[in-house]
Parts: C-alpha cells; structure tokens; sequence
C-alpha cells in the first residue's frame, strides 16, 4: 500500500520549498468510488502545465498538461533512480520549472493519446499511451510546451508556443 501521508508531505514541501504555492490553487478530494486521494495542483500562471496526483493502492498516478499520464509504482525507480517521494517530487519539480513538453493526439476535441517528457535532475521521463479505440482513427496532433510556475503572472509572450496551439513536433 502506498503511504498517502507521506506522499502528500512531499509534495507539500516541495510546493512550500519552491514557494510554489503563492503561484498556484491546490485542492485536494477523496474518488468516492476508489477511495484514492487526489490532490490537484492549477498554476496561476495560464501558460503553465496543471497537475494531478492520485494515489493508488500500488502505485501514485501523476496527470500533467493536457493528456500525460505517469504511473509511479510503490517503490520508485521507475523514472528516475529515486524512491517514490522522491521520484513524484523530481517529476512533479520540473513541472513546476517548466521542463515538460507533451505531444497530445485528439479525436474530436477528445484527448486519445498523448506522448510526453520531463527533463528531472536525474535525466529524461518519457511516457506514451494511446486509447486502443484510437489507434487506427485520424487523430490531430497539438504540441505543448509549458511556462515554469514562476513569476506567478505570465509576463512572457510570444517567446514560446502559447498554450492549446500546435507548434513544431516533438
């Protein structure tokens, strides 16, 4: 079983460390159905990727931007060389730093897949999944590039693909 408390006390400290959490709304809620803790994380800054951690029996699930999805097991190391605190906070980190890219596929305005990546201090996450109903359906692809947390107000334009418009491939 995961520890949700102490998954929660990092993320926590590394939101208060950073003095992250003056740029953004954190709530937190209990899946009725699930039991799971779920704790979401919105930027202030609109050009910043949103976050969300669910914890799971076995693993803590992490969603950023538009369509990532990143599944953290009980023990860590998936990702990076850390145990499970530490490898949600190396990746929840470089969200909030800005070094998360995605590639998201949509049918319809719905989100089927998506491709992503996060540059931790540790090295690279890459994660891809795709909806099995759309795999051989015509899928519009939008690349994402998000804004760091800090400053709290986007300040930036134009200096780097605005947020739910396509730009150059991943």
């Amino acid at each position: 079983m995961i520890d949700v408390p102490a998954v929660l006390k990092c993320v926590e400290e590394l939101l208060q460390r950073g003095s992250y959490s003056s740029c953004a709304a954190v709530t937190r809620s209990v899946d009725q159905a699930t039991g799971h803790m779920i704790v979401d994380v919105h930027p202030t800054n609109p050009d910043a990727a949103a976050m969300r951690l669910r914890c799971a029996d076995s693993k803590v699930i992490l969603f950023f931007g538009q369509g990532a999805v990143f599944e953290v097991p009980q023990g860590g190391r998936r990702y990076t060389s850390l145990d499970l605190c530490g490898e949600v906070s190396a990746l929840c980190e470089a969200v909030l730093q800005g070094a998360f890219e995605e590639m998201v596929y949509f049918r319809k305005e719905q989100v089927v897949g998506a491709r992503a990546l996060v540059l931790t201090a540790d090295g690279t996450a890459h994660e891809t999944w795709f909806s099995l109903r759309s795999i051989l359906l015509r899928k519009e692809a939008r690349h994402f590039r998000y804004l760091p947390y800090l400053p709290c107000k986007a300040d930036v334009s134009g200096s780097r693909c605005e947020a739910h418009v396509p730009c150059q491939k991943m």
